[in-house]
């Protein structure tokens, strides 16, 4: 028996193992740190015209994922009940 003669099917048990841990990772697991806060920044860009939020990257990003939100006629609340900004943080998890 060569070695040619297990590769192929070495290199697909190799693509079926990685991807079905793939898709049971991304079905298990929720947005990481930052999705919420870029996409609620770019929410606002686009609502509020509050270019404040997430300053540290360029809002076109932002707004492009933030744009089929629009369709859904969400409210944004930057503001808690005492009328004090929310962090970043707090604003995307609310918002999503």
């Amino acid at each position: 028996m060569t070695l040619q003669r297990f590769f192929w099917p070495l290199v697909a048990l190799i693509i079926v193992v990685a991807g079905s841990l793939e898709v049971r990772s991304a079905l298990g697991e929720t947005q990481t740190w930052d999705e919420g806060i870029h996409i609620s920044s770019g929410y606002s860009y686009l609502t509020m015209g509050d270019y404040t939020w997430n300053v540290e990257h360029p809002p076109l990003a932002k707004i492009a994922c933030a744009l089929p939100l629009l369709f859904l006629g969400l409210e944004a609340h930057p503001y808690d009940a005492a009328g004090k900004r929310k962090d970043q943080v707090a604003y995307g998890i609310d918002l999503l």
